[in-house]
């Protein structure tokens, strides 16, 4: 139950995020897919960045939840004093 909450989580938040990081990365990516400065094309380093964007978004959502979690327990444990 916690991992289904903590997937649509991540969902909802990459999608409300997505119009400050999207542009970014898609100049990223497709910078390094097609080798436009570089000449040089490198599609595989294009999906590391993908895939390391995808791991930081997931870790600042981790890193989110466990304080929101600590202030509630906080906040539960404070009214039941």
């Amino acid at each position: 139950m916690s991992l289904a909450a903590g997937t649509l989580a991540f969902y909802a938040v990459q999608s409300f995020t997505c119009n400050v990081w999207r542009p970014i990365f898609d100049n990223a990516i497709y910078t390094m897919a097609t080798g436009i400065q570089t000449g040089e094309p490198r599609p595989a380093a294009a999906i590391l960045l993908g895939i390391l964007m995808s791991l930081c978004l997931a870790l600042a959502l981790l890193l989110v939840d466990i304080v929101r979690r600590t202030v509630v327990d906080t906040i539960k444990a404070h009214m039941n004093s």
